[in-house]
């Protein structure tokens, strides 16, 4: 059964890694130790079609009622879901909201396998689980079709498996001016948050993880790379011989401790496509189309701009995140052309400006800000990054001046369409008098267990562009 519904769980509530959770007939709570995870994809060119199953075991003398929560990439169609409990496999029917629990609650009463799939927001999901027998094997298994996104370099594309759930920060509601309460413990009482800067606590031990992936391209593959895993690549390998095809997997099995990146790049990527897929039902004799686009304008030299640069600081970018924010600002700032106006500005549980309003660009603003960005560090506590982005808006230039604001973070907040929406509101106003003091929004993901829903979704808003960086990644590229 499939329903989309608002899950009671408070988002920072959730485990880092996919996981189990169950409630005993007592009342206590646990978690069903994940033992391993499988990842098929089959890339088609620039979309994807990924298998995923997870085998978990019941630890309990007793038959459980557990919760199943794990990550799917923004924007991803789920397309099949079953679940094999002691031999026995139950298959997913999409049915409405209140009917889909409805159904899953009699099962569940007349002590059947019954399974429940529910969204808690874009790029995470949770799945009911009844009535699972005493110290059995749980095998759950998802199947997803989704577009995969164009990377920075040209004819080349970044396919991301998402395998960790990012942290999110809760902020109170007189700071985002949503409906947003405190944070609340959690409902099986193993993730709650002790204070509101929720860190996940992950179960004890790690989960193994295997991978494959078979890539049909159109024309000849020229490179196949992983930046967040070591992998073994083989193209070609099929007979006869076919340059367009490869096949990758994993070096060895992995911890379950970050998303699976992998880097495709092949010959003309970048050139407009259609891919035709025809219905196997031959009752219903229709064919879906896929048209890829990637237009390419000769744009004018820009006019004066203001150019606004917005770090995240908080508690969750310490480490090798915050030095590839870093990294990237360095860079950011020696591309500025002469005569733009510029500010970066920091936040986590409150922000600062380095200049308090955007500065000209020359050689002595540069110096400063290069200062600055050295001795950035993660120690900004929360992460408002509401509050930030409004202050940036309403202190804009206007007056013929556009804006661009460069976004840099993990994405860890709960409060997502809120955030969307400031974006959205300060595109829509840039346009509303000569349209030359428009606004645009970019983004860049930082960190190996980045939130795409928020990344992606603040760059679409803003009529800009999303890119992600992994720890430890190099920043040449972006």
């Amino acid at each position: 059964m499939f329903g989309s519904t608002t899950a009671a769980m408070s988002y920072s509530a959730l485990p880092h890694q996919s996981a189990l959770l169950y409630t005993d007939p007592a009342g206590k709570t646990g978690a069903a130790p994940l033992q391993h995870v499988h990842a098929n994809a089959r890339v088609l060119d620039t979309a994807v079609r990924v298998d995923i199953t997870q085998t978990f075991v019941n630890p309990c003398e007793h038959p459980i009622d557990a919760k199943y929560i794990f990550p799917l990439y923004e924007g991803a169609a789920v397309c099949a879901f079953e679940a094999e409990i002691d031999g026995k496999r139950i298959l997913g029917k999409l049915q409405e909201k209140e009917e889909a629990l409805k159904t899953y609650d009699e099962a569940v009463k007349q002590g059947k396998l019954a399974t429940l799939l529910e969204q808690h927001s874009a790029d995470v999901f949770q799945t009911s689980v009844g009535n699972i027998p005493p110290e059995k094997t749980v095998l759950i298994k998802l199947t997803y079709v989704s577009e995969i996104k164009d990377d920075a370099e040209p004819d080349q594309i970044r396919l991301v498996i998402p395998t960790s759930i990012a942290p999110r920060y809760s902020p109170t509601p007189q700071q985002v001016g949503a409906p947003f309460g405190p944070l609340q413990p959690s409902n099986f009482g193993l993730f709650g948050p002790t204070s509101r800067k929720s860190y996940i606590t992950r179960p004890p031990g790690q989960s193994i993880f295997s991978l494959e992936v078979a890539c049909a391209m159109t024309k000849p593959i020229i490179s196949v790379q992983s930046p967040s895993h070591f992998v073994e690549v083989m193209l070609a390998e099929t007979e006869p011989f076919d340059p367009s095809t490869a096949r990758v997997t994993l070096v060895s099995d992995e911890f379950l401790d970050k998303d699976f990146v992998l880097i495709i790049r092949g010959r003309e990527l970048d050139h407009p496509r259609c891919i035709a897929e025809r219905n196997p039902d031959s009752s219903d004799p229709t064919t879906a189309m896929m048209l890829t686009m990637c237009p390419r304008f000769a744009l004018p030299d820009l006019p004066t701009t203001e150019l606004v640069f917005l770090v995240d600081r908080s508690g969750s970018m310490q480490g090798a995140q915050m030095e590839q924010a870093k990294q990237a600002l360095q860079l950011f700032l020696k591309s500025i052309p002469v005569g733009h106006y510029f500010d970066i500005v920091s936040f986590g549980s409150r922000y600062t400006r380095l200049f308090g309003t955007s500065a000209e660009y020359t050689a002595s603003t540069l110096a400063a800000a290069e200062q600055h960005v050295a001795s950035l560090s993660a120690d900004m506590d929360g992460t408002e990054i509401a509050a930030a982005l409004e202050e940036v808006f309403r202190t804009r230039r206007g007056n013929g001046v556009s804006m661009q604001v460069f976004l840099l973070t993990d994405g860890g907040v709960t409060n997502v369409d809120a955030v969307i929406n400031i974006v959205r509101r300060a595109v829509k106003d840039g346009l509303s008098g000569d349209g030359k003091s428009f606004v645009r929004v970019f983004s860049l993901g930082v960190g190996n267990a980045v939130s795409h829903h928020l990344v992606e979704g603040v760059a679409r808003a803003g009529e800009g562009l999303a890119q992600f960086v992994l720890e430890n990644e190099r920043m040449e590229v972006y």
